[in-house]
């Protein structure tokens, strides 16, 4: 697990970049992973984690599979998936 603070205010350099999260869903035990796996896995609140997820699947990096009126999974869009992210490009 990465340290990370577990504050709202985080400055430029301690926040979590998108290509973490993204190689952190890639190397999931399974391919769709909940809010909490990836709170858990950088040390953020599950609120950090959502609008972090939240944003990113705005972008059309990641899909979000709403399961019941609190529950998310998130896995990667099949361009993220097959690699035409422009974040890694």
């Amino acid at each position: 697990m990465n340290d990370r603070r577990q504050d709202t205010e985080r400055n430029d350099e301690d926040r979590i970049r998108p290509e973490e999260i993204v190689d952190s869903i890639r190397t999931a035990p399974k391919p769709v992973v909940n809010t909490r796996y990836l709170a858990d896995r950088f040390g953020v609140s599950l609120e950090e984690m959502f609008r972090e997820l939240d944003s990113l699947a705005a972008d059309g990096v990641v899909e979000k599979l709403e399961v019941s009126g609190y529950l998310n999974l998130w896995e990667l869009s099949r361009e993220t998936d097959l690699g035409d992210d422009s974040e890694s490009a």
